[in-house]
């Protein structure tokens, strides 16, 4: 089973302000220790005039299913790769379970009234047998209370709060 979830939010920027915002490095730094990493680092894989594709490294603690197991740190990855003439981006996020925890979104910018409004949906799937809906149920509803501050971050970064 998959859970999904969707979110959309409006911005008083344009979508090209808001692009560069989403992109900036320094904020994907803030965005990914605000969801609990302990190190970050981005990589530029690609930049051309139609695609960006940017791969964030990432030191976090391990999880298992009494959740965050500080004893142990483990290496993730999630890499965005965006379409930068229709503004959309999917990502995909790489921990150490490997396929077993697979988590993946898009990300759509469009104009809207007075700035733009960002879409985002973030697909869940955790392929273990028995535990495997409780433990989707639980990272969705972590993903659910990060949309929150994201997007504080996001009003903030952009300068239009």
């Amino acid at each position: 089973m998959t859970q999904r979830l969707a979110v959309r939010s409006e911005f008083r920027v344009s979508p090209t302000k808001m692009l560069a915002c989403m992109t900036d490095p320094d904020l994907l730094v803030r965005q990914h220790r605000m969801q609990g990493a302990l190190d970050v680092m981005v990589v530029e894989q690609e930049h051309s005039r139609h695609q960006l594709i940017q791969e964030v490294k990432i030191k976090e603690y391990r999880r298992n299913l009494q959740g965050l197991d500080k004893s142990k740190i483990v290496d993730a990855q999630v890499v965005y790769s965006w379409e930068l003439t229709t503004l959309r981006c999917s990502w995909r996020y790489q921990g150490p379970r490997g396929r077993l925890v697979q988590l993946s979104g898009q990300i759509q910018i469009t104009l809207h009234e007075k700035g733009c409004r960002v879409a985002s949906e973030v697909e869940v799937r955790v392929l273990v047998p028995i535990v495997g809906r409780l433990l989707e149920n639980r990272i969705a509803k972590e993903i659910q209370a990060g949309f929150g501050p994201y997007e504080e971050l996001l009003h903030a970064s952009c300068n239009e709060a």
